[in-house]
């Protein structure tokens, strides 16, 4: 067996677990989206049959470009750049203590945060 076949096949080797092939993060969370938002609502708001949402989910059919954000956004995610652009990515629970927070000194009056 040549290097090239040895490597591929323990890339193989070492992307299963349990049996099944390791799941990609992006994959994962883009598949638990659709289970926490369920695949009539999906279709609802894509304007599709189900089948169509179903063989997307379950890679039998890919999406193009035009289709992907509408696809995200039904999911309720949302593509962020990874250089930022001047955008900051918090956590929910970081989000609404800021927000909390925010809110408490707005209440106060100009200036007076303690």
């Amino acid at each position: 067996m040549d290097k090239e076949n040895s490597t591929a096949l323990n890339a193989n080797a070492s992307n299963l677990v349990s049996g099944r092939p390791k799941r990609d993060p992006l994959e994962a969370r883009v598949l638990r989206a659709a289970a926490l938002r369920g695949q009539a609502v999906i279709q609802d708001a894509l304007g599709r049959d189900p089948s169509f949402v179903s063989r997307v989910l379950s890679n039998q059919r890919g999406l193009i470009l035009a289709e992907l954000e509408q696809f995200l956004e039904a999911l309720g995610l949302r593509v962020v750049a990874a250089d930022g652009e001047g955008l900051i990515t918090l956590g929910r629970d970081e989000y609404l203590a800021l927000k909390t927070l925010a809110l408490k000194a707005l209440q106060k009056g100009e200036g007076e945060c303690e």
